[in-house]
């Protein structure tokens, strides 16, 4: 299914403001959680899972093509994400090397 491109996974609003809905991947304000184009001095939600949308939010969060979010699951990367699942060594390297995980005691089995 992955190989004829028939599988997507339906990115989740995050915030919506005025029937705008803000998206994880959408760029951030330098320095917070909040999207660019999102005024936190207006009234806005926080959608915290699905249960907190109403059913006509959840139509077009998911559902509506002129406002839902698809992104097309390939197999480009397979093998670097292949090398982190069965890697513990190779995974840790990316994680210390992103900044992700630290040593401030300086433990050896890491």
């Amino acid at each position: 299914m992955l190989d004829f491109g028939l599988v997507y996974i339906a990115e989740s609003p995050v915030f919506i403001q005025n029937g705008k809905y803000f998206y994880p991947s959408d760029p951030r304000v330098p320095g917070t959680q909040f999207p660019i184009g999102l005024d936190i001095n207006k009234k806005y939600m926080h959608i915290k899972g699905l249960g907190s949308l109403d059913p006509s939010d959840v139509y077009n969060a998911f559902y509506n093509p002129a406002t839902r979010r698809l992104f097309r699951v390939t197999t480009d990367g397979i093998d670097f994400s292949m090398k982190l699942v069965e890697d513990i060594d190779f995974r840790k390297k990316l994680l210390f090397d992103k900044g992700i995980l630290s040593n401030p005691y300086n433990f050896t089995d890491l």
